[in-house]
C-alpha cells in the first residue's frame, strides 16, 4: 500500500447539488478549519439555527471524543461533521440518538465500500477491532427552543498508517488502509447525511424498535466477555443485545442479566 497522501478536496457547490436529503444539510456550513464542528453547531444553535443544520470542515484543531478524549482530525484525510437536532422528546429518549448515528454511519460505510465493520457500544465503529469512526452527542438546553442535540461524526477515510500519531497506530484504522485504495469523501458524506436523516426520522416515529436487530447484528464482541468501566466500579459480563432504551444488556457470571446505561467497554481476552 502506498504511503502517499491523497489530495481529496470537497467541491461544495457540487456537494450541495448532490445532497438529496430533505432537511439534513439545509443549511450546510463549510469551513476549511474549525476548533470542532460540535462547537460550530452549538454556536449556530444559540443563534436559532434550524434542525438539520450541518457543519462540515476540512480540519479540526481541537476535535473532541467521549470522556474528554481528543479526536485526530487532519486536513484532507477524513469526514469531520456535526448535525443539529431539535427532537421534541423527553430527556430519557435522547441518549439512543448516539446509537442511531452509529448505525447510520456503519450501514452507510458498508453499503458504499463493501467493508465489514461493527459497532462498539455506544459510539464507535470498528474494523478488525480498530476504530475507523466515532460519534460524540452533546445535549444542551436552550432557553427558548428547549433541548438540542449536537451529533458529531468523525470518519477516518484516507489516512495511511504513517499519518496517525504513534499513540493511535495500534488502535486506529481508515477506509483506505482497509480497502488498499483511496476513497472519495464527498459521495460518502452525502450518502451518510441521507442515511442519518432516514434513521433519525425512523427513531422519532418508532424508537429503536425497528433498527434494534440491525444494531445488535453489528455489535462488536457479541457474546464475548467484556469489562465496563462504569463511574462507580467495573462491571463484567457477556454482551447479549442492545435494549430499546439504548442500554447494553450483559449476562454476568452468576447468570444475571443487567443493563448498562453508560461506560466504556473493553474486551477481556481469552475469557
Amino acid at each position: 500500500m502506498t504511503n502517499e497522501i491523497v489530495a481529496d478536496t470537497y467541491d461544495i457547490p457540487q456537494l450541495r447539488r448532490d445532497l438529496h436529503s430533505t432537511r439534513f444539510g439545509h443549511p450546510l456550513e463549510y469551513r476549511d478549519r474549525v476548533t470542532s464542528t460540535n462547537d460550530r453547531i452549538l454556536d449556530m444553535a444559540r443563534r436559532g439555527a434550524p434542525e438539520g443544520t450541518v457543519a462540515l470542515t476540512e480540519e479540526q484543531t481541537a476535535g473532541r471524543g467521549r470522556r474528554g478524549h481528543s479526536w485526530f482530525s487532519p486536513p484532507g484525510m477524513g469526514i469531520w461533521t456535526s448535525f443539529l437536532l431539535r427532537p421534541r422528546l423527553p430527556g430519557k429518549h435522547l441518549p439512543p440518538l448516539t446509537l442511531c448515528a452509529a448505525y447510520a454511519v456503519a450501514s452507510c460505510i458498508e453499503e458504499n465500500t463493501d467493508v465489514d465493520l461493527c459497532i462498539k457500544w455506544p459510539n464507535d465503529i470498528l474494523i478488525n477491532d480498530r476504530k475507523v469512526a466515532g460519534i460524540l452527542a452533546e445535549t444542551k438546553n436552550m432557553l427558548r427552543e428547549g433541548p438540542c442535540v449536537v451529533v458529531g461524526i468523525g470518519i477516518n477515510v484516507n489516512h495511511t498508517l504513517n499519518v496517525f500519531p504513534d499513540e493511535l497506530k495500534a488502535s486506529a484504522t481508515s477506509l483506505r488502509m482497509v480497502k488498499n485504495e483511496p476513497i472519495s469523501r464527498q459521495p460518502l458524506f452525502c450518502k451518510m447525511v441521507e442515511k442519518f436523516e432516514s434513521v433519525y426520522h425512523m427513531y422519532l416515529e418508532t424508537g429503536l424498535r425497528d433498527i434494534l436487530p440491525k444494531i445488535t447484528s453489528r455489535l462488536a464482541w457479541l457474546g464475548e466477555m467484556v469489562e465496563v468501566n462504569e463511574p462507580v466500579k467495573p462491571t463484567f459480563g457477556r454482551i447479549v443485545e442492545v435494549n430499546e432504551d439504548g442500554s447494553l444488556s450483559l449476562e454476568t457470571k452468576d447468570n444475571r442479566c443487567i443493563a448498562i446505561h453508560s461506560g466504556t467497554i473493553r474486551l477481556i481476552e481469552n475469557a
